[in-house]
This record gives C-alpha cells, sequence and structure tokens, in this order.
C-alpha cells in the first residue's frame, strides 16, 4: 500500500480509539511497519480489530490480524460496501477487497450502486453474485460469519 494508504489505516483506528495519542514518529513507524500490506487487507484487519480489541492494536497484531483476515461472508462484504459508500460517496475510489470489488461489478458498478435508490434489492442482487465468487474452500465455510 501507498504511504497515504497506511496514513487512512491509522487514521480510522486513531478515530475508533480516541484516548490513544501517537506521535509523528509513532505514526511514521506505524505507516512503515505495514506498507507491505495490501491496503483493502489493512482495511479488512483494521475492521476486525475495532470490533474485537478494547485497546488500540500493537503493529504486529494489527499485522497478524491482517494476515488472518479470511474472505468475509456475504452480509459482512455488503457491510463494507455501505461503509464504503458512506465514507467516499460515488465520486471517489472505494476501499474494497478484488471479490467485492468483482462483486459490485457485476451489479452495475459502483456508481450506480451510490445512486440507487433500491437498496434491498441491489443488497439481494450482490448477495449472489457475492455467494457465486465465493470459493469452494472448507476453511472458509468453517468460519462461518465475520465477527
Amino acid at each position: 500500500m501507498t504511504r497515504d494508504e497506511a496514513l487512512r489505516v491509522l487514521a480510522v483506528l486513531i478515530a475508533a480509539y480516541p484516548t490513544i495519542t501517537l506521535t509523528r514518529e509513532s505514526i511514521a513507524i506505524y505507516a512503515d511497519a505495514i506498507s507491505d500490506l495490501a491496503f483493502a487487507d489493512a482495511m479488512l484487519g483494521t475492521k476486525k480489530l475495532i470490533r474485537t480489541n478494547k485497546y488500540f492494536p500493537s503493529i504486529a497484531e494489527l499485522r497478524e490480524t491482517t494476515r488472518n483476515t479470511h474472505r468475509m461472508d456475504g452480509d459482512s462484504a455488503w457491510a463494507l460496501v455501505l461503509d464504503e459508500i458512506r465514507r467516499v460517496g460515488a465520486q471517489r475510489i472505494p476501499a474494497l477487497p478484488p471479490d467485492v470489488k468483482q462483486a459490485v461489478k457485476a451489479i452495475g458498478g459502483w456508481a450506480t450502486l451510490c445512486h440507487s435508490e433500491r437498496i434491498n434489492v441491489d443488497r439481494t442482487a450482490f448477495l449472489r453474485v457475492y455467494e457465486r465468487y465465493m470459493p469452494d474452500n472448507d476453511e472458509v465455510k468453517q468460519l462461518g460469519p465475520s465477527s
């Protein structure tokens, strides 16, 4: 990921843990330490950490969670799409994993989805398409819904 993307990951973490205060040096160290990760994967790992950790994660926790983040179930993927619609809207590029991007494209594309007034119909279409891309993988099936 780029330095700006790494800083976006950190901005999400800092916003989620408002009691944390990081120095510029700490931010630079975090950004450098996660720069080799894929941005979409790091965002998924970040969101998982926010849901499961009481305290601001260490670099090692962020890296481990990102590495261990498996493909989301359909409802979690749809929730990520809705988060990105709220965050970036139709004019900017969403931070979505490739499989989620593929499903969004298959149901009409990002801009169309952002401007849709039939969000429940879009959700149904998204879930149908997304599940079609789900690998036939026992490890993923055993994970069940994302926590």
